[in-house]
């Protein structure tokens, strides 16, 4: 059987490990957090950037039909105008090009809308990043930090177990 200084010491040293190991596994634990952490803002920005690509399709087939539909309105008028017996000039004239400018400025304000829409959700893709990539920066920060916590530890019961021994010899 050990001496009482023997187990002093046996016990200092398993509980400085202890202690170092449970602060490394901190460490481990923060670190995965924050790589977790990044990955589901991986994963959101990349789906804000398909939603944006999906945008930019919606509006571009929006467009298309808008165009369209301004084409068909403009060749109505045309014709109920000829149907009349109207000539295209004067108050007639004037209020087709009206009804052109109309809709065009229609068109423009629904490409607009559409690309502010697409717009937000690339932002938010950027933003999306930013926050994954500080969160894994948080997560190794911790790492570090605990990894710090757990040497400190070993020097500290080191230091603890040292100065009992020494104590006990009567060297102190």
């Amino acid at each position: 059987m050990a001496d009482p200084i023997t187990w002093v010491v046996m016990l200092g040293v398993a509980s400085a490990g202890m202690q170092a190991k449970s602060q490394y596994d901190q460490g481990k634990a923060a670190k995965a957090q924050g790589e977790s952490e990044q990955a589901w803002a991986n994963y959101n920005a990349e789906v804000a950037q398909r939603e944006a690509n999906q945008k930019d399709l919606a509006n571009s087939e929006e467009g298309r039909r808008a165009r369209s539909q301004a084409q068909r309105i403009q060749a109505t008028q045309r014709a109920k105008y000829a149907a009349s017996g109207l000539a295209l000039e004067g108050t007639p004239l004037l209020v087709m090009e009206e009804t052109a400018m109309n809709l065009e400025k229609d068109i423009l304000e629904l490409s607009l809308q559409g690309e502010l829409e697409s717009g937000k959700l690339r932002s938010q893709a950027g933003i999306s990043l930013l926050q994954g990539q500080a969160a894994k920066q948080r997560g190794n920060n911790l790492a570090n930090a605990y990894n710090m916590q757990a040497g400190a530890s070993l020097l500290s019961g080191a230091t603890g177990v040292a100065g009992t021994y020494m104590k006990a010899k009567g060297n102190i």
